[in-house]
């Protein structure tokens, strides 16, 4: 049917074809209305008048729209209404909390096992133990910290994906050991040297450089949320950290003190140690990449 009507005996009512004469209302009107008109493909915002408004419905009421139009109009709203009200997703389970929880509660109580296996030294007594925490979390950073400019460098070589989210992982993870060091050596140093932070130690004042520039660089990061600068600022920290570390100059710190120890007891369970503190970074930072790959 196209621009005409049935006869009377098919159709019992067919309205007039209400034509541009019968709108005798202005287009204008000085209250206008915002009008949402929703279609198939596009939403545009109209600002008419009532006038106009009822004219339009009017319009479509009487048939002006084609029938395949009107219904096809009818279930985009329909499906924007049921968008609106649809129910909440179900909160997500706790799997991930399960797969990786349990393997960190391991880890930490494996750690906790190796510290109390260590026995106290002639000179610094039962202090020993917080100092091989302190050490095994500084080689542990470094070598999370190493690993994120890796990876940024493997992303500008390859633009994966996969490859981004691990360096946000790694970063993260990174900069979690370093903060935790950080307040490590708090204690470590109180205990040892009777303040909680040698400032006229080179090492010291090194790790608070590496600490706000991880952090801000971390935080930068996450403003700019841009994939290049991610992989460029993990090759970044990555290098500073290891040349602010590697390159200060000890004073009261002694050099490589747990290596150049006569006791193999003490070098396998400070081994077995770093070992344990990787192998819980690794696992933080297996359990963040899965999160955002959700």
């Amino acid at each position: 049917m196209t621009g005409s009507c049935e006869p009377e005996s098919a159709t019992p009512f067919c309205p007039p074809y209400p034509g541009p004469s019968s709108w005798s209302m202005p287009l204008v009107s000085l209250r206008p209305t915002r009008i949402l008109v929703t279609g198939p493909w596009s939403s545009v915002l109209l600002v008419v008048s009532p006038q106009l408004q009822q004219s339009c419905a009017e319009s479509i009421n009487y048939g002006i729209l084609p029938r395949a139009q009107r219904s096809t109009t009818e279930r985009h709203t329909m499906s924007n209404q049921e968008l609106t009200t649809a129910t909440p997703a179900p909160p997500r389970s706790p799997a991930n909390l399960r797969r990786y929880g349990l393997p960190l509660l391991a880890v930490a109580a494996f750690i906790a096992v190796l510290i109390a296996l260590i026995p106290p030294e002639k000179t610094l007594g039962p202090i020993i133990r917080p100092v091989f925490l302190h050490g095994a979390l500084v080689q542990a950073g470094l070598l999370a910290f190493a690993a994120g400019g890796i990876l940024g460098l493997v992303y500008f070589l390859r633009k994966s994906p996969a490859v981004l989210r691990w360096c946000q992982a790694v970063q993260e993870t990174a900069v979690g050991i370093w903060v935790v060091y950080a307040l490590s050596s708090m204690v470590t140093t109180r205990l040892a040297w009777g303040e909680w932070i040698a400032w006229d130690e080179p090492r010291v004042r090194a790790s608070i450089h590496v600490l706000w520039f991880s952090i801000a660089c971390l935080l930068l990061v996450k403003w700019m949320n841009h994939p290049t600068f991610t992989a460029f600022a993990n090759i970044v920290i990555a290098g500073a950290v290891w040349f602010l570390i590697k390159g200060a100059g000890l004073l009261r710190h002694p050099f490589d003190p747990i290596g150049g120890s006569n006791s193999l007891y003490y070098q396998v369970l400070y081994i077995l140690l770093v070992v344990a503190v990787l192998a819980f970074a690794a696992v933080a930072a297996r359990w963040r990449y899965q999160s955002l790959n959700q």
